[in-house]
């Protein structure tokens, strides 16, 4: 079955008063029939900076796809809260017909209070006055 999978975003967001949020986000291009999930590798390999985790991509509704339906994009997700820090993360096809799955190795963004954008500073209610009783 063809598949087109990509668009792969990995980013740990860290904020003094939340706990830390390894997100790695993705889409796929499958028949609508189909689900996909990214998880945890059980072995995580030698490089204790790299997560492995397993796209997994299934048909629950039990019928064979047909060449002739149509595709969509469905979104992939994965969250894991942590404080390890991971420089990347490999992303392996358990399903692609490839003998080891095709793979992909994505660097992971850390987000920081520092980095995260400050909200804008508005002016709408700038022109109210103080005293609302008037």
């Amino acid at each position: 079955m063809p598949r087109e999978c990509g668009s792969w975003h990995a980013r740990h967001e860290r904020r003094p008063d939340k706990e830390a949020l390894l997100t790695v986000t993705g889409e796929c291009r499958l028949p609508a029939t189909f689900r996909t999930v990214l998880e945890e590798h059980e072995s995580q390999g030698d490089d204790p900076s790299q997560l492995v985790l397993d796209l997994k991509i299934s048909n629950p509704s039990g019928y064979g796809h047909m060449d002739s339906e149509g595709r969509c994009t469905l979104n992939v997700a994965f969250k894991k809260q942590t404080d390890k820090e991971y420089s990347s993360v490999l992303i392996i096809d358990r399903n692609s017909e490839e003998e080891e799955g095709e793979s992909w190795e994505v660097p992971v963004r850390v987000l920081t209070q520092e980095v995260a954008a400050a909200p804008a500073k508005g002016t709408k209610w700038s022109s109210l006055p103080r005293d609302y009783t008037k």
